[in-house]
Protein backbone atom coordinates (compact mmCIF):
# COMPACT_ATOMS: atom_id res chain seq x y z
CA UNK A 1 0.00 0.00 0.00
CA UNK A 2 1.12 3.60 -0.93
CA UNK A 3 0.38 6.23 1.74
CA UNK A 4 1.23 9.23 2.53
CA UNK A 5 1.64 11.53 5.59
CA UNK A 6 1.09 15.05 6.56
CA UNK A 7 2.16 15.59 10.04
CA UNK A 8 3.26 19.32 11.62
CA UNK A 9 5.06 17.76 14.88
CA UNK A 10 7.92 15.04 14.11
CA UNK A 11 7.94 13.85 17.78
CA UNK A 12 4.36 12.85 17.80
CA UNK A 13 4.29 10.71 14.38
CA UNK A 14 7.94 8.72 14.75
CA UNK A 15 7.11 5.61 15.76
CA UNK A 16 4.03 5.29 13.33
CA UNK A 17 6.03 6.55 10.52
CA UNK A 18 8.60 3.64 11.98
CA UNK A 19 5.17 1.51 11.76
CA UNK A 20 4.17 2.25 8.53
CA UNK A 21 7.39 1.81 6.88
CA UNK A 22 7.59 -1.62 8.13
CA UNK A 23 4.99 -2.90 5.97
CA UNK A 24 3.88 0.03 3.33
CA UNK A 25 5.65 2.59 0.76
CA UNK A 26 5.35 5.66 2.92
CA UNK A 27 5.66 9.89 1.23
CA UNK A 28 6.16 12.41 4.10
CA UNK A 29 4.62 15.92 2.57
CA UNK A 30 7.11 18.48 3.41
CA UNK A 31 5.49 21.97 3.58
CA UNK A 32 7.64 25.23 2.27
CA UNK A 33 6.84 28.49 3.19
CA UNK A 34 5.95 31.35 1.41
CA UNK A 35 4.95 29.29 -1.75
CA UNK A 36 1.95 28.58 -1.95
CA UNK A 37 1.44 27.12 -5.26
CA UNK A 38 4.23 24.70 -4.60
CA UNK A 39 2.49 23.62 -1.65
CA UNK A 40 -0.66 22.68 -3.23
CA UNK A 41 1.05 20.86 -6.42
CA UNK A 42 2.94 19.16 -4.09
CA UNK A 43 0.25 18.28 -1.94
CA UNK A 44 -2.34 17.50 -4.78
CA UNK A 45 0.41 15.23 -6.46
CA UNK A 46 0.55 12.81 -3.12
CA UNK A 47 -2.69 12.60 -2.92
CA UNK A 48 -3.21 11.46 -6.55
CA UNK A 49 0.01 8.58 -5.84
CA UNK A 50 -1.20 7.56 -2.17
CA UNK A 51 -3.78 5.39 -1.35
CA UNK A 52 -4.50 6.48 1.93
CA UNK A 53 -3.44 9.76 3.32
CA UNK A 54 -2.77 10.38 6.79
CA UNK A 55 -3.20 13.65 8.76
CA UNK A 56 -1.78 13.99 11.93
CA UNK A 57 -3.68 17.29 13.10
CA UNK A 58 -7.13 18.23 11.14
CA UNK A 59 -5.53 22.08 10.36
CA UNK A 60 -3.81 22.62 7.19
CA UNK A 61 -3.73 20.96 4.85
CA UNK A 62 -7.10 18.74 5.80
CA UNK A 63 -9.56 21.43 5.09
CA UNK A 64 -8.17 22.20 1.66
CA UNK A 65 -7.70 18.28 0.85
CA UNK A 66 -11.29 17.79 1.81
CA UNK A 67 -12.44 20.77 -0.78
CA UNK A 68 -10.52 18.96 -3.86
CA UNK A 69 -12.40 17.02 -6.23
CA UNK A 70 -11.77 14.06 -8.28
CA UNK A 71 -9.64 12.58 -4.87
CA UNK A 72 -9.35 8.73 -5.27
CA UNK A 73 -7.54 8.07 -2.18
CA UNK A 74 -8.58 7.19 1.52
CA UNK A 75 -8.48 9.94 4.35
CA UNK A 76 -7.45 8.85 7.68
CA UNK A 77 -6.98 11.94 9.95
CA UNK A 78 -5.92 12.28 13.68
CA UNK A 79 -7.42 15.48 16.23
CA UNK A 80 -5.90 16.41 18.74
CA UNK A 81 -7.53 19.20 20.19
CA UNK A 82 -6.93 22.57 19.81
CA UNK A 83 -8.42 22.15 15.87
CA UNK A 84 -11.85 22.05 17.48
CA UNK A 85 -11.84 25.99 17.90
CA UNK A 86 -10.29 26.57 14.45
CA UNK A 87 -10.05 24.48 11.42
CA UNK A 88 -12.71 21.55 12.53
CA UNK A 89 -16.02 23.93 10.84
CA UNK A 90 -13.77 24.20 7.56
CA UNK A 91 -13.55 20.57 6.94
CA UNK A 92 -16.30 18.50 4.96
CA UNK A 93 -16.36 15.59 7.31
CA UNK A 94 -18.14 13.34 4.94
CA UNK A 95 -14.64 13.50 2.77
CA UNK A 96 -12.96 11.42 6.10
CA UNK A 97 -13.22 8.39 6.35
CA UNK A 98 -11.98 7.82 9.61
CA UNK A 99 -10.91 9.88 12.55
CA UNK A 100 -9.01 9.50 15.69
CA UNK A 101 -9.41 11.45 18.61
CA UNK A 102 -6.70 11.54 21.04
CA UNK A 103 -8.96 12.72 23.76
CA UNK A 104 -12.72 12.34 24.01
CA UNK A 105 -13.88 14.99 21.48
CA UNK A 106 -16.57 13.63 20.27
CA UNK A 107 -19.31 15.02 22.31
CA UNK A 108 -16.98 18.84 21.33
CA UNK A 109 -17.82 18.06 17.99
CA UNK A 110 -21.04 17.96 18.00
CA UNK A 111 -21.79 20.25 20.50
CA UNK A 112 -19.91 23.16 19.60
CA UNK A 113 -20.98 22.74 15.45
CA UNK A 114 -23.17 20.11 15.53
CA UNK A 115 -20.70 17.85 13.34
CA UNK A 116 -21.87 14.28 13.27
CA UNK A 117 -18.43 12.11 12.38
CA UNK A 118 -18.41 8.50 12.35
CA UNK A 119 -16.36 6.29 12.48
CA UNK A 120 -14.66 7.74 14.76
CA UNK A 121 -11.84 5.82 17.47
CA UNK A 122 -10.44 7.10 20.36
CA UNK A 123 -6.80 6.63 20.89
CA UNK A 124 -4.22 8.34 23.08
CA UNK A 125 -1.28 9.70 21.51
CA UNK A 126 1.26 7.09 23.34
CA UNK A 127 4.27 7.60 25.28
CA UNK A 128 7.97 6.47 24.40
CA UNK A 129 8.75 4.30 27.33
CA UNK A 130 12.29 3.22 25.84
CA UNK A 131 13.17 6.86 26.49
CA UNK A 132 11.11 7.68 29.57
CA UNK A 133 11.93 5.36 32.41
CA UNK A 134 11.41 4.51 36.31
CA UNK A 135 14.98 5.25 38.00
CA UNK A 136 16.61 2.20 39.66
CA UNK A 137 17.47 4.71 42.32
CA UNK A 138 14.78 7.29 42.48
CA UNK A 139 15.61 9.96 45.25
CA UNK A 140 12.64 11.82 46.57
CA UNK A 141 12.71 15.58 47.47
CA UNK A 142 10.79 18.78 47.24
CA UNK A 143 10.81 19.50 43.73
CA UNK A 144 7.56 20.19 41.72
CA UNK A 145 7.18 20.99 38.01
CA UNK A 146 5.12 21.73 34.97
CA UNK A 147 6.03 21.75 31.13
CA UNK A 148 4.56 24.29 28.87
CA UNK A 149 6.15 24.22 25.39
CA UNK A 150 4.99 28.02 25.43
CA UNK A 151 4.16 30.33 28.79
CA UNK A 152 0.95 31.05 27.57
CA UNK A 153 -2.64 31.32 29.29
CA UNK A 154 -4.09 27.20 27.89
CA UNK A 155 -1.06 26.10 30.75
CA UNK A 156 -2.19 28.15 34.07
CA UNK A 157 1.63 29.14 34.50
CA UNK A 158 0.23 32.45 36.02
CA UNK A 159 -2.34 30.16 38.75
CA UNK A 160 0.49 27.51 38.91
CA UNK A 161 2.87 30.39 40.43
CA UNK A 162 0.34 31.24 42.77
CA UNK A 163 -0.89 27.82 44.55
CA UNK A 164 2.73 27.40 45.13
CA UNK A 165 3.27 30.68 46.77
CA UNK A 166 0.13 29.17 49.29
CA UNK A 167 2.36 26.03 48.96
CA UNK A 168 4.88 27.83 50.88
CA UNK A 169 3.00 28.99 53.00
CA UNK A 170 2.88 25.60 54.64
CA UNK A 171 6.54 24.53 53.88
CA UNK A 172 8.77 26.84 52.42
CA UNK A 173 11.59 24.38 51.41
CA UNK A 174 9.80 23.31 47.97
CA UNK A 175 10.58 24.40 44.75
CA UNK A 176 8.97 24.95 40.88
CA UNK A 177 10.52 24.15 38.12
CA UNK A 178 9.00 24.83 34.61
CA UNK A 179 9.81 23.27 31.50
CA UNK A 180 9.40 25.90 28.22
CA UNK A 181 9.79 29.01 25.91
CA UNK A 182 8.67 32.08 27.43
CA UNK A 183 8.71 33.04 23.91
CA UNK A 184 5.13 33.06 22.76
CA UNK A 185 5.07 35.33 19.69
CA UNK A 186 3.13 32.62 17.94
CA UNK A 187 -0.20 34.24 19.94
CA UNK A 188 0.53 38.13 18.84
CA UNK A 189 0.40 40.63 21.58
CA UNK A 190 -1.54 38.39 23.92
CA UNK A 191 1.22 35.69 24.20
CA UNK A 192 4.11 38.24 24.90
CA UNK A 193 1.76 40.14 27.67
CA UNK A 194 0.77 36.89 29.71
CA UNK A 195 4.26 35.99 29.99
CA UNK A 196 5.49 39.33 31.09
CA UNK A 197 2.72 39.23 33.68
CA UNK A 198 4.45 35.61 34.55
CA UNK A 199 7.59 37.45 35.12
CA UNK A 200 5.90 40.58 37.14
CA UNK A 201 3.87 37.99 39.41
CA UNK A 202 7.22 36.49 40.57
CA UNK A 203 9.29 39.52 41.50
CA UNK A 204 5.53 40.82 43.03
CA UNK A 205 5.46 37.32 45.00
CA UNK A 206 9.63 37.54 45.61
CA UNK A 207 9.74 34.27 44.17
CA UNK A 208 13.03 34.43 42.08
CA UNK A 209 14.71 32.38 44.28
CA UNK A 210 12.46 29.20 44.37
CA UNK A 211 11.02 29.12 40.97
CA UNK A 212 13.44 28.31 37.75
CA UNK A 213 12.69 28.51 34.21
CA UNK A 214 14.65 25.91 31.18
CA UNK A 215 13.94 25.80 27.82
CA UNK A 216 12.43 22.88 25.50
CA UNK A 217 14.87 20.36 25.07
CA UNK A 218 14.52 17.16 22.77
CA UNK A 219 13.03 13.73 24.69
CA UNK A 220 16.50 12.21 25.73
CA UNK A 221 17.23 15.36 27.65
CA UNK A 222 13.39 16.09 28.86
CA UNK A 223 13.17 12.46 30.03
CA UNK A 224 16.73 13.16 31.66
CA UNK A 225 15.49 16.42 33.36
CA UNK A 226 12.66 14.30 34.92
CA UNK A 227 14.69 12.24 36.95
CA UNK A 228 14.83 14.07 39.73
CA UNK A 229 11.38 15.64 39.77
CA UNK A 230 8.90 14.34 42.00
CA UNK A 231 5.38 16.06 41.51
CA UNK A 232 3.87 16.78 38.00
CA UNK A 233 1.67 19.71 37.64
CA UNK A 234 -0.84 19.43 35.03
CA UNK A 235 -2.85 22.74 35.86
CA UNK A 236 -4.37 23.35 32.23
CA UNK A 237 -7.44 24.26 31.56
CA UNK A 238 -7.44 22.17 28.21
CA UNK A 239 -5.69 18.86 27.24
CA UNK A 240 -6.27 16.17 24.47
CA UNK A 241 -3.67 13.61 26.12
CA UNK A 242 -1.19 15.67 27.59
CA UNK A 243 1.74 13.83 26.67
CA UNK A 244 4.37 15.22 28.86
CA UNK A 245 2.11 14.55 31.80
CA UNK A 246 2.05 10.59 31.18
CA UNK A 247 5.94 10.99 29.90
CA UNK A 248 6.30 12.03 33.70
CA UNK A 249 4.24 9.59 34.94
CA UNK A 250 6.16 6.77 32.76
CA UNK A 251 9.54 8.37 35.13
CA UNK A 252 7.83 7.82 38.29
CA UNK A 253 6.81 11.49 38.73
CA UNK A 254 3.69 11.80 41.26
CA UNK A 255 0.34 13.49 38.53
CA UNK A 256 -1.06 16.36 40.18
CA UNK A 257 -4.36 17.13 37.99
CA UNK A 258 -6.43 19.70 37.09
CA UNK A 259 -9.89 18.15 36.17
CA UNK A 260 -9.62 19.71 32.49
CA UNK A 261 -12.17 17.81 30.11
CA UNK A 262 -11.50 14.43 29.33
CA UNK A 263 -8.44 13.59 32.20
CA UNK A 264 -10.62 11.27 33.87
CA UNK A 265 -11.04 8.82 30.75
CA UNK A 266 -7.01 8.73 30.51
CA UNK A 267 -5.65 9.09 34.56
CA UNK A 268 -6.49 7.74 37.64
CA UNK A 269 -9.53 9.75 39.68
CA UNK A 270 -7.25 9.98 42.76
CA UNK A 271 -5.09 11.82 41.45
CA UNK A 272 -7.75 14.76 39.90
CA UNK A 273 -8.25 18.05 41.64
CA UNK A 274 -11.14 20.25 41.51
CA UNK A 275 -9.50 23.70 42.65
CA UNK A 276 -6.28 24.49 43.30
CA UNK A 277 -6.35 24.48 47.47
CA UNK A 278 -7.19 20.61 46.57
CA UNK A 279 -3.84 19.89 44.61
CA UNK A 280 -2.15 21.80 48.13
CA UNK A 281 -3.69 19.08 50.24
CA UNK A 282 -2.48 16.43 47.73
CA UNK A 283 0.91 17.67 47.32
CA UNK A 284 1.24 17.94 51.11
CA UNK A 285 -0.24 14.55 51.30
CA UNK A 286 2.28 12.94 49.09
CA UNK A 287 5.09 14.58 51.29
CA UNK A 288 4.22 13.15 54.71
CA UNK A 289 4.20 9.44 53.08
CA UNK A 290 7.40 7.36 54.04
CA UNK A 291 9.96 6.50 50.67
CA UNK A 292 8.53 3.38 50.64
CA UNK A 293 5.14 4.55 50.13
CA UNK A 294 6.44 7.36 47.92
CA UNK A 295 8.25 3.97 45.75
CA UNK A 296 4.92 2.34 45.26
CA UNK A 297 3.07 5.35 43.80
CA UNK A 298 6.03 6.06 41.34
CA UNK A 299 5.76 2.37 40.15
CA UNK A 300 1.95 2.68 40.26
CA UNK A 301 2.29 5.89 37.91
CA UNK A 302 4.66 3.34 35.66
CA UNK A 303 2.71 0.69 35.48
CA UNK A 304 -0.41 2.95 34.25
CA UNK A 305 1.28 4.30 31.57
CA UNK A 306 2.53 1.73 30.08
CA UNK A 307 -1.02 0.78 28.69
CA UNK A 308 -0.17 4.02 26.67
CA UNK A 309 3.07 1.95 24.49
CA UNK A 310 3.74 4.16 21.44
CA UNK A 311 4.72 1.35 19.64
CA UNK A 312 1.20 -0.33 20.49
CA UNK A 313 -0.76 2.81 19.56
CA UNK A 314 1.41 2.63 16.11
CA UNK A 315 0.26 -0.27 15.23
CA UNK A 316 -3.52 0.26 15.84
CA UNK A 317 -3.23 3.37 13.52
CA UNK A 318 -1.47 1.25 11.01
CA UNK A 319 -4.36 -1.16 11.16
CA UNK A 320 -6.56 1.77 11.02
CA UNK A 321 -5.06 3.00 7.74
CA UNK A 322 -5.33 -0.73 6.12
CA UNK A 323 -8.77 -1.22 7.54
CA UNK A 324 -10.52 1.85 5.07
CA UNK A 325 -8.07 0.27 1.86
CA UNK A 326 -7.80 -3.18 2.27
CA UNK A 327 -5.25 -5.21 -0.35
Amino acid sequence: MQIAVFATNPSFVGSILEELKRHHTVEVYEHFSGSDWFNIQNIRTLLDWCDVAFFDFCHYPLPLVTHMKLLRCKIVARMHGHELYSDAKRIRWEKVDRLILTSPMHRKLRNLFGVEVAPVIELPIGVDLKTFTLPRRKRYGKKLCLHATSIYWKKRVYSTIQMFYELLKHDDSWELHIKGQFDASWLGVFGRRYAQNVRELIDTLKLSDKVHFSGNVEKPLWAKWLRDKDIYISNSIEEGFHVSLAEAMACGVFPVINCWYGAEDYYPRRFICHSESEMIRKILAWDALTKREKKALSLYCRKWVEKYDETVIARKIREIIEEVCPR
